[in-house]
């Protein structure tokens, strides 16, 4: 996935559950920190992005619907090549005050019909020091070892 294809997520999500923002969680919340071209290719080869509603009932209604107009196979994939999985927040088990330390994005083009923006939980501070060093690269959820 491309920042660009991140961005076009938001929009659709915010624009479809009406709200003015969203949590991206998952391996592609690291397109929050970094651009494709500053990441190893193997960090943005997903077609999917989790994406959380900021305000979701108990039974994650609103989650479901984002899987229902442009989840998986869904006309929206179909067309753009990528699409979005609708998750609750606790999809994801991040550490204790995750989020004071979330990034925004937000531009133009995450604006659909109102101010559409995403927060994303922080990522490490370098990807290519931690990935290049052999490490353990924890991308929100998802940790995994890569050597380049």
């Amino acid at each position: 996935m491309r920042r660009s294809e991140l961005e076009h997520a938001i929009r659709a999500a915010t624009e479809i559950i009406r709200q003015d923002a969203v949590i991206i969680i998952g391996s592609q919340a690291i397109l929050a920190s970094f651009t494709e071209e500053e990441l190893p290719v193997e960090t943005t080869m997903s077609d999917e992005v989790d994406i959380a509603p900021m305000n979701d009932d108990d039974t994650q209604s609103l989650a479901t619907e984002l899987d229902a107009a442009i989840g998986e196979m869904s006309y929206f994939h179909e067309t753009h090549g990528f699409y979005v999985q609708g998750v609750g927040q606790v999809t994801a088990v991040l550490p204790a005050g995750w989020t004071s330390r979330l990034v925004k994005v937000s531009n133009a083009n995450t604006l659909a019909t109102g101010p559409g923006c995403a927060w994303s939980p922080m990522t490490f501070a370098s990807p290519s020091s931690s990935l290049a060093g052999r490490r353990t690269a924890c991308l929100s959820e998802h940790c995994w070892s890569m050597t380049w």
